[in-house]
């Protein structure tokens, strides 16, 4: 996650992880370094940001094995609404 990101979810008090990824591609793939390398080739930026596990849905946070739950709506549209 970008650090403005962070900041302006901190602000808002709303969870980076209820965000619509606009202009994101979240790619899943038996050989993550293979698929960088072809993806930054073209200059694009490319994060490794997970594994798929055999487990229950979690997301670790500082540490912490955390339930993660489809959002109802997007955090965003969320903050909006409650501006309005």
């Amino acid at each position: 996650m970008l650090s403005e990101t962070a900041a302006v979810c901190g602000v808002l008090g709303i969870d980076p992880l209820g965000l619509i990824g606009s202009g994101a591609l979240l790619v899943a793939t038996p050989d993550a370094a293979r698929t960088a390398q072809a993806i930054a080739r073209d200059g694009i930026r490319v994060e490794e940001i997970g594994q798929f596990v055999p487990r229950n849905r979690l997301v670790v946070r500082d540490g912490r094995e955390i339930p993660l739950t489809p959002p109802a709506a997007d955090e965003l549209w969320r903050v909006l609404a409650r501006e309005a």
